[in-house]
């Protein structure tokens, strides 16, 4: 288990609409890249939610997670 920092596209309709989050490695299921646009980021399923599309490229948050656990 680890905290990691990541910039949330808030609005997939308006994926400038941003914030910043705190995530806990072990509340995430998966991760897997945006089909519709990949240059928008990563959708990262939590256990308990809906998914978040994170502005980073699926080897950059995959680092992140190995990194930090």
């Amino acid at each position: 288990m680890a905290l990691i920092r990541v910039t949330r596209s808030y609005d997939k309709a308006n994926p400038a609409r941003e914030e910043d989050l705190i995530l806990n490695t072990a509340h995430i299921s998966h991760i897997y890249p945006d089909f519709q646009s990949p240059a928008r980021g990563v959708f990262v399923q939590m256990v308990n939610g809906e998914p978040l599309l994170i502005k980073m490229t699926f080897e950059e948050i995959w680092t992140l997670i190995q990194r930090e656990t």
